[in-house]
């Protein structure tokens, strides 16, 4: 019993967001151990952290292997993929692949473990965005129904929190860009939010996490010109909480693209140029303030981070090819003595304005749209 106690707490408080540049994502499973799936060539390898390095401990051929998600379950932890033929889940402890046919032609996925004990997975193609619902121990597809979005479809990002799952994913259209969050179809009290934002021409890239709080919606925003703040908020069965602004130590600039943490806390990273090297930033939303952690090689990509009950870290980058694993404490010996403190997250005030000569380097909130159902989506 305590052991699924924890496991549920484990599922309810991970965010799985799949990282299609990075090529790997983690999880922490019930028992805290953080496990990594990413692509290799044309496998996914799927790892176990033993405190000194990574332990393989099962490979699946997938060719073309690209967007991954992790996600973990009562026994162990789910991996989704893409591949050549759309959509691959493999469990751990099983050397079979699921390869839904209802799923073919998806280039992005995103997973998570429900609180049913199912695996959830929001799927998006060149045209169209799904949610599915497997068996998570034969893989079998449950459901798959349609959710509403137009444009160029990216970002998609799952988390669950207490009994409630949230979806979220990035619509860029002719016009504008807008960012969509929802539960799933099918679902009791069913909210539908959409919202524009103006930022980057390249993408705002939405990320959902959650914890002992709730769920929380984060994004990358712009500060000036060419660099970049985070933005988040609160999710609850009231709809969209007010916009928060996190800003970065000063010093560090560049593009804070979120990535959610694997374990029991809401949170993500991000990492910037600042201070002679590239500073990964750790940002806890269930405390509302901004860590700093860094990193002092000139090839760190996107770090991620994995916390354990105990908040104990282990923090990966991708260097060259290979994702590197660190334990926070050896993190920490590479900051800088003299990095200023963090700044808290503040709330942002911001003005409506006509043309984009005026606002341009200014992301706003506006053309809100906020649907709730009782009934499906799709």
């Amino acid at each position: 019993m305590r052991k699924l106690i924890t496991c549920i707490l484990a599922i309810a408080f991970a965010a799985s967001t799949a990282a299609a540049d990075d090529h790997f994502s983690l999880a922490v499973d019930s028992s805290d151990n953080v496990w990594m799936a990413r692509c290799a060539d044309d496998d996914v390898v799927l790892s176990v952290w033993d405190q000194t390095g990574w332990r393989e401990t099962a490979r699946y051929a997938a060719p073309g292997c690209k967007s991954i998600a992790l996600a973990s379950t009562l026994d162990g932890v789910a991996a989704a993929w893409i591949e050549g033929r759309g959509v691959a889940i493999a469990l751990s402890g099983s050397d079979r692949i699921h390869r839904p046919e209802q799923l073919r032609g998806a280039s992005e996925v995103a997973a998570a473990a429900l609180p049913g004990g199912e695996i959830g997975l929001l799927v998006a193609d060149s045209a169209t965005l799904r949610w599915a619902e497997l068996d998570v121990s034969t893989g079998e597809l449950l459901a798959a129904r349609a959710l509403p979005a137009e444009g160029r479809i990216s970002s998609l990002s799952v988390a669950v929190a207490a009994d409630r799952t949230w979806l979220a994913w990035q619509e860029k259209t002719d016009a504008a860009m807008f960012i969509s969050v929802a539960n799933p179809p099918g679902t009791e009290r069913q909210q539908y939010h959409r919202f524009r934002v103006k930022g980057f021409a390249a993408a705002a890239e939405p990320v959902l996490t959650a914890g002992k709080q709730g769920a929380q919606l984060v994004w990358q925003g712009t500060r000036d010109k060419y660099y970049s703040v985070l933005r988040a908020r609160a999710l609850s069965d009231d709809g969209l909480g007010p916009i928060q602004t996190i800003k970065p130590p000063e010093g560090v600039s560049g593009m804070l693209t979120p990535r959610a943490f694997a374990g029991a806390a809401a949170g993500v990273t991000a990492y910037g140029w600042g201070n002679g090297g590239w500073r990964a930033l750790r940002v806890d939303l269930d405390q509302n303030a901004a860590t700093l952690r860094a990193d002092s090689t000139a090839d760190l990509k996107s770090p991620q981070l994995a916390l354990d009950s105990e908040g104990r870290e282990l923090w990966v980058t991708r260097t060259a090819d290979e994702p590197i694993a660190r334990t926070g404490a050896q993190l920490a010996t590479v900051l800088p003595a003299d990095d200023p403190p963090p700044e808290p997250i503040e709330g942002v005030t911001y003005a409506i304005a006509f043309g984009d000569s005026i606002t341009y380097g200014k992301d706003l909130e506006y053309g809100t749209v906020s649907i709730n159902r009782t009934s499906p989506v799709g």
